[in-house]
């Protein structure tokens, strides 16, 4: 019960944390330094317990929000680290990955390589930065 408890209410906090991120948009950098290490340290934690997809899938989410709410300076180096660590965790190309996890890691806050409007500014098929 109390790990179900507990999972609830991290869900819960990133969702409130997209939430502002959505509102604040460029004023949320001033506290990007102090929430990202967080998020990412939940999404790595997760990455092997079955359990914890969910929870995963919401990390990832947020983390988009995120991004796109500071923009590509900020964003830029924890994107490419986060993309990374995706494709070397699973061994799968970006399409399979996003393709075929359960829940779906695509969300609609996270860009696809076809969109015109990543805020990161990284192909996410090449890796390569826009002005690259």
């Amino acid at each position: 019960m109390c790990g179900w408890f507990w999972l609830q209410l991290v869900e819960a906090a990133l969702q409130t944390v997209s939430s502002v991120a959505l509102l604040a948009e460029n004023n949320f950098g001033k506290y990007y330094d102090a929430m990202m290490p967080g998020i990412k340290g939940l999404f790595v934690s997760s990455r092997n317990n079955r359990d914890l997809r969910e929870l995963r899938a919401k990390c990832m989410e947020c983390i988009g929000i995120i991004g796109k709410a500071v923009g590509k300076e900020k964003f830029l180096k924890d994107g490419k680290e986060i993309m990374d660590m995706l494709m070397q965790q699973t061994g799968m190309s970006l399409c399979h990955l996003f393709l075929s996890s359960s829940p779906p890691l695509l969300s609609p806050h996270i860009p696809p390589p076809s969109r015109t409007d990543n805020p990161s500014g990284i192909d996410l098929v090449s890796g390569q930065t826009s002005n690259s």
